[in-house]
């Protein structure tokens, strides 16, 4: 079985400053840490040779799902997007769920953020109601911030100042397709849902439409989903093959794999692209174990990793 996002991976410039970021925003710890490097890294990573970086993994507490794995590379790199081009392909924005919005949003500044769209309620789709904001992290990567007033299907947070990883938002050239794709791997669809009227929010011409396609494993977790976010009439351009080391921005997302050899022909009869594979390789949080990387259908990095 394939579980929910397991672990997503940002490159940033510096590791100490996007850590307390995180940290501080959603009160998650450092999990793991270490460094990456070598040549099976270099093919499943698809990065230049010699590249070396530092890593934390950062998680909200006992929740082993929904993670963030920050990478400092040890060379400079461009930016992955354009955070002014929400329209184009691929892994475009990080969200999360918070307890107490206002509060985050008071202190955005003072940890190393900047905003994007203000806190505003809308409905996301039928029954759910959020209080959602946009920023940026110290890099100006996207993250979708919200708060449910009424918990909503997804339950209390408890004493949590926030949940695992909610979603990793993609933008898709072909929303059916990747829906396919998704559902292929076990997600299922929770929502399927047109949005007109919050253009001034997401920041888009005047008459798009969001066409937002929500996936989650509720056997498993409510959280660690697949959220796919097309904008109508909107056109983009594929930006994944940016989201390579040493480049800054989201470089991957990582599912685990109870049987590994199942798990990877599954991934390419759905038309996956294949990487590289190792057998046998110890990426943080992860120990020696096996893993396989590929490109999704619109050219974003996935990374399955046996446990």
């Amino acid at each position: 079985m394939i579980s929910p996002i397991a672990v997503a991976t940002v490159g940033v410039t510096d590791l100490e400053t996007s850590a307390r970021f995180y940290r501080s925003l959603l009160g998650w710890e450092v999990v793991a840490d270490g460094a990456v490097s070598g040549p099976d890294l270099e093919a499943l990573w698809r990065m230049p040779s010699g590249l070396t970086g530092r890593v934390a993994v950062l998680g909200a507490s006992g929740l082993p799902l929904g993670r963030v794995r920050l990478v400092e590379w040890d060379r400079p790199g461009e930016l992955v997007r354009d955070p002014l081009r929400n329209q184009d392909f691929g892994h475009y924005a990080l969200n999360f769920r918070v307890g107490d919005l206002q509060e985050v949003w008071e202190r955005l500044e003072d940890i190393g953020g900047s905003a994007r769209s203000r806190p505003n309620t809308w409905v996301v789709a039928e029954g759910i109601l959020a209080h959602d904001s946009l920023c940026y992290d110290p890099d100006s990567i996207t993250c979708d911030v919200f708060e449910l007033p009424d918990e909503g299907p997804l339950g209390p947070l408890g004493d949590r100042p926030s949940s695992e990883l909610q979603t990793m938002a993609i933008r898709p050239s072909d929303i059916a397709a990747t829906t396919a794709f998704y559902t292929g791997l076990g997600y299922e669809v929770w929502y399927d849902h047109k949005t007109d009227g919050i253009e001034g929010f997401l920041h888009l011409p005047e008459g798009t439409t969001l066409h937002n396609v929500n996936l989650h494993m509720p056997s498993i977790c409510r959280n660690a989903r697949v959220e796919l976010a097309a904008y109508l009439g909107y056109p983009g351009v594929n930006v994944a093959d940016r989201a390579v080391p040493p480049n800054v921005g989201i470089m991957s997302i990582t599912f685990e794999s109870d049987d590994f050899d199942r798990d990877t022909a599954l991934v390419e009869d759905l038309g996956a692209g294949s990487v590289a594979r190792s057998h046998g390789i110890e990426i943080p949080p992860y120990g020696p174990t096996r893993v396989a990387t590929y490109v999704g259908p619109d050219g974003e990095a996935i990374e399955l990793v046996e446990v």
